[in-house]
């Protein structure tokens, strides 16, 4: 090996006896370049004599080795192999049997099957922990997000009641004193009422209680009832079945339904509708919302739009800024329809309410009548 002879007493661990008497031979993985010396016994003509030799493991066919005496393998990769070696004499008969040896060329510690195992072990103890610290990490913001939410309606939120409940009081008793007084006192209970409700949405926004569709569609439901109430405009508010299991990430579900709010205030304000649809439905890996009313639209290429215009141009952001696109289509007499659409994931939980709703194929459709509660 490695270019030197080895003896008995050379190496005692490679060869504890002649290499004649071995059977099998092992080697460490650092002895991996050996050569085999063999010799013919037939010796009428040695210099007629040829060889041939394989090493079962890394040759597929036999080596003419022809008048040489010696096999060199260099390079060997751990595993157990097969030398075996034939002779022919000068009359042109081959030893069938031949010599043979089985030899073992031991792993590196790093090549071991218990090195392995505890890699492998380490790798998955190293991955567990990982995960553990990413969802340890997932549930502080889910419970800062909880915290705010709460701190945002027992603080801020009681202090505006207050405010709003204040005003009022003081705008009856001031009134027939001091009538200029009653407008500020007017303005300051709506600014406290608007403030309060949009402290509403944000404090719904940031719960991680609502992440997932079926909050999102029971809150557009109920506020799309209240406002057509108001109005007197019968609404038909479709979802596809199934959505219930899609989750929606706070940045996601604030500004879907800031678009359905504002598109739902805006109809029923500037649109004078008598019909209110929304259909929410789902196009591949993409969340479709519309929301479309028969009222009298409006020509978007006019000078002057009012506010349908500008509340366009201002929600063109929260439709892109929510990873999808948004649109309005409207005309003069042509009604308005406002789409909206952007990815989403499935969640593990599936929520399954039942409120009265219609089913039909795969949609479920509630149908509002502000006349219903008269009948």
């Amino acid at each position: 090996m490695l270019n030197r002879p080895v003896t008995v007493s050379d190496n005692a661990s490679f060869l504890q006896v002649p290499i004649t008497g071995l059977d099998e031979l092992t080697l460490p993985y650092s002895e991996r370049m050996i050569t085999f010396a063999f010799a013919n016994m037939d010796l009428s003509v040695p210099g007629q004599n040829e060889y041939r030799y394989i090493l079962e493991g890394l040759n597929t066919n036999w080596i003419e080795n022809e008048k040489g005496h010696e096999a060199t393998f260099t390079n060997l990769d751990p595993g157990s192999y097969a030398f075996r070696v034939q002779g022919r004499n000068s009359e042109g008969r081959w030893d069938e049997q031949g010599a043979s040896l089985l030899l073992t060329i031991t792993p590196p510690w790093w090549g071991t099957w218990w090195f392995r195992l505890l890699m492998s072990l380490i790798l998955t103890a190293i991955t567990v922990a990982f995960f553990r610290y990413r969802l340890a990490r997932a549930m502080e913001v889910v419970n800062v997000r909880d915290q705010i939410a709460r701190d945002l309606h027992d603080e801020i939120g009681s202090t505006l009641s207050s405010v709003a409940l204040f005003s009022t009081v003081a705008r009856k008793k001031a009134g027939a004193k001091v009538p200029e007084a009653t407008e500020m006192l007017d303005r300051i209970t709506e600014s406290t009422t608007s403030v309060m409700e949009a402290m509403n949405d944000i404090v719904w926004a940031v719960n991680a209680e609502n992440d997932d569709m079926d909050h999102v569609v029971q809150r557009m439901r109920s506020y799309a009832v209240r406002l057509t109430e108001a109005g007197s405009c019968t609404l038909e508010f479709t979802i596809e079945k199934g959505l219930e299991r899609i989750h929606l990430g706070m940045s996601q579900r604030k500004n879907l339904y800031l678009i359905f709010k504002e598109a739902v205030n805006n109809a029923l304000k500037y649109a004078e509708p008598t019909v209110l649809r929304v259909d929410v439905s789902r196009n591949g890996p993409s969340i479709v919302m519309q929301v479309a009313d028969n009222g009298k639209g409006f020509d978007r290429d006019a000078p002057a739009v009012g506010s349908s215009g500008e509340w366009i141009g201002q929600h063109a952001e929260k439709g892109q800024g929510h990873g999808g696109e948004l649109h309005v289509d409207t005309g003069p007499g042509a009604g308005t329809t406002v789409g909206s659409r952007f990815k989403a994931s499935e969640a593990q939980i599936s929520l399954d309410h039942h409120d009265g709703r219609r089913a039909s194929g795969d949609l479920v459709l509630w149908r509002h009548d502000p006349c219903d509660h008269i009948r």
